[in-house]
């Protein structure tokens, strides 16, 4: 299986705010949404570059020999293009819509027969993603991203982990492209959203939540503690980025470049100098360079968790 990532990533800074379960590694400690969005501008650029990085892709691949992935994803892929030329289909993508398997017509013997097996073998690539013969990948990831390269950041291996299963999926299915999608958010006063919980909760087992129609009642519940859990997690608005934060993006790929990649401030200023000002132009944009550096490594250290 050719392992390759692709970008850019869709950044969605403020996701839906009353989830069931915020994911640690997405909680930043943000005084107002300006940092929270700038956050996620930076951290989806970093990522989009940390992605394709020859190391991370090398992992991937070493995970998915070990466990057998790309070996049984080739073998899922190839049977769903049969299963797609005998439907009638120009590809494998098109048997997906939203991710769900449709079929145009009711599938021949054969047919059926491939599309059992590729089930089957989807079924064990996803036993094996995360978790194999005692290892884990997330563990690899941790321990590569610490001892390797310095990120102690939460995100970074569950992130890389979870690209590595969009680009398993999208081998399997056909698709062109991996958007990933990045997700940041305050974090709630969660004693206070205990107490909105516990006080629904009570509604519900008392005679006042009795009557009526019973989905509306959950309804109102569910809109009475959405509306709740959205204030206690509210930050001050802010100004929005400028040019919808292309200036933030550069800034984390010289971050890239220069904390991961090991590339000098020299020669990314060099490049800077030559694409902004033009090619014979001599300048020093190196403060430049370091300022943008540092405002990247703000915006990622914004993060509430890190990793030993």
């Amino acid at each position: 299986m050719a392992t390759k990532a692709r970008g850019p990533y869709t950044v969605i800074p403020l996701p839906d705010p009353f989830l069931p379960f915020v994911a640690v590694a997405d909680l930043v400690r943000a005084d107002t949404e300006t940092d929270l969005v700038k956050h996620a501008i930076v951290r989806g650029a970093f990522m989009n570059a940390l992605v394709n990085d020859a190391r991370v892709l090398a992992i991937f691949d070493l995970w998915s020999r070990h466990t057998r992935i790309g070996e049984l994803a080739g073998a899922a892929a190839a049977a769903l293009d049969e299963v797609a030329t005998r439907a009638g289909l120009e590809d494998r993508a098109r048997l997906f819509e939203d991710e769900e398997l449709v079929l145009p017509r009711k599938l021949d013997e054969v047919a059926q027969a491939r599309l059992d097996q590729a089930r089957e073998d989807i079924g064990t690539i996803g036993a094996r993603a995360v978790k194999h013969e005692g290892q884990n990948l997330i563990d690899v990831l941790t321990g590569f991203a610490g001892a390797q390269l310095g990120l102690r950041w939460a995100f970074v291996p569950f992130e890389l982990a979870r690209t590595y299963w969009l680009l398993v999926e999208a081998h399997i299915m056909g698709w062109t492209t991996v958007t990933m999608t990045v997700h940041a958010d305050v974090l709630p006063d969660v004693q206070a959203f205990d107490t909105v919980l516990e006080r629904a909760g009570e509604a519900l087992l008392t005679g006042k939540a009795t009557t009526g129609d019973p989905e509306a009642l959950l309804e109102r519940v569910y809109q009475n503690a959405r509306g709740a859990f959205e204030q206690l997690r509210a930050v001050p608005k802010g100004r929005a980025p400028k040019n919808e934060g292309a200036h933030l993006e550069e800034y984390a790929r010289w971050f890239y470049r220069n904390r991961v990649g090991g590339e000098s401030i020299n020669s990314i200023a060099k490049d800077y100098t030559a694409a902004h000002r033009g090619p014979d132009v001599t300048a020093h944009d190196h403060p430049t360079i370091m300022n943008g550096i540092a405002e990247a490594e703000r915006l990622l250290n914004l993060v509430e968790f890190h990793v030993r």
